[in-house]
């Protein structure tokens, strides 16, 4: 038995598509469909798979940048006690983001963490009747929401949901591009 993931996964597709997709009757559309379809979620595995951590750490960098920006539309409005969660996630996140190895579940759970904080502060804002704040947080989440959702797409464009005209990006090269803004996290975030 092989442990490491990509090689299981080469192994299951190749013994699918070679010895099992064969034996289906060739009537049996049902059957030859839903493997198909399984064949394909093993191939878009296998090909995800090597990105998925760089994937967190680049949502956990840009999180860190969204949750500075939070704290400053706070502070700027004169609410900045309300992001104490936020602050705290954020500098446990930094914490997380700058190891130089680090289990890539803990990206993972620092993600979590962060995006939980961050959505509970901005619930928050709209319970606090300050409307400066409501309008500079929802800025902060429309800017980081049109980021976030931009990779998603990307992330799972070779499924077939985005047509070729969308223009979406490869994953590969945002990543690769956030990659060298990395030093761009702000310092209170890096703390």
């Amino acid at each position: 038995m092989q442990l490491r993931a990509d090689i299981q996964l080469r192994a299951a597709i190749k013994a699918l598509t070679d010895t099992i997709a064969p034996s289906i009757d060739p009537d049996n559309k049902l059957a030859i469909d839903q493997l198909g379809m399984v064949i394909g979620a093993l191939q878009f595995v296998e090909q995800t798979l090597p990105l998925q951590f760089q994937f967190d750490c680049n949502e956990l960098g840009r999180l860190l940048e969204f949750a500075a920006a939070m704290e400053d539309a706070a502070h700027g409005c004169g609410e900045a006690g309300m992001m104490d969660d936020v602050r705290s996630a954020a500098e446990a996140g930094a914490a997380v983001f700058h190891r130089a190895k680090v289990d890539p579940a803990e990206v993972l759970g620092a993600v979590r963490d962060l995006r939980a904080a961050c959505g509970a502060a901005t619930t928050a804002s709209f319970k606090v009747e300050n409307k400066d704040l409501s309008k500079a947080i929802t800025q902060t989440v429309l800017v980081y929401s049109k980021q976030q959702t931009l990779r998603d797409r990307s992330w799972l464009q070779d499924l077939g949901f985005e047509s070729a005209e969308a223009g979406i990006p490869p994953i590969s090269k945002l990543l690769a591009d956030d990659a060298t803004d990395v030093e761009t996290i702000p310092e209170k975030a890096q703390a």
